[in-house]
């Protein structure tokens, strides 16, 4: 009885893996269809599943006067609580789609590996102090502002001109840099 149970779970689980192919396939071949997607694709560590949910959620990203307004569609803003002499933290609203967020979110985290793109500014910020959750978020954020300026400016992705600007300064000369590479 349990060997039966067991072969019906194996047989489930390849029906299911095949399904997850073919379903593959198919966002791929819909996902090469938009000319967005070159440019999203050309970036190390953006795959067919983050490209295709971006632009499934977020729709046209040329349509977005900037990239700020594009994070506050997604919930990536940053927002704080304050009164008086009461000054809040920062946090992301949340407010925006948590599908795209979540896939943005999702592919930071493979960014902050060793090799990726945002891997020493990862290390960076963990000598400060900072929490991954934290990390994370910014290199989201910056994964996104890269992304937007990629597909306005309609490029694709330059591994050298990247990390040429990295190595010009601190954090806020990396985020003009992208602006210079892809803005």
């Amino acid at each position: 009885m349990r060997h039966q149970h067991l072969c019906r779970l194996i047989e489930q689980l390849e029906a299911l893996e095949a399904y997850r192919k073919d379903l593959r396939r198919h966002i791929t071949s819909l996902l090469l269809q938009s000319p967005q997607a070159e440019y999203l694709l050309s970036v190390p560590g953006v795959g067919i599943i983050t490209a295709a949910s971006l632009l499934g959620m977020c729709g046209d990203l040329r349509r977005y006067e900037s990239s700020s307004q594009l994070e506050k569609f997604m919930g990536l803003n940053l927002y704080d609580l304050s009164s008086g002499r009461y000054r809040g933290k920062l946090h992301i609203s949340k407010r925006g789609n948590e599908v795209a967020r979540c896939a943005l979110f999702l592919a930071s985290t493979g960014q902050m590996r060793k090799g990726r793109l945002y891997y020493a500014y990862t290390c960076r910020q963990k000598e400060k102090g900072q929490p991954g959750k934290k990390i994370q978020i910014a290199i989201a954020r910056k994964l996104l502002k890269l992304l937007y300026s990629l597909v306005k400016r309609e490029e694709k992705f330059e591994g050298r001109r990247f990390y040429r600007e990295l190595k010009a300064g601190d954090d806020r000369s990396q985020i003009k840099g992208m602006r210079l590479m892809a803005a």
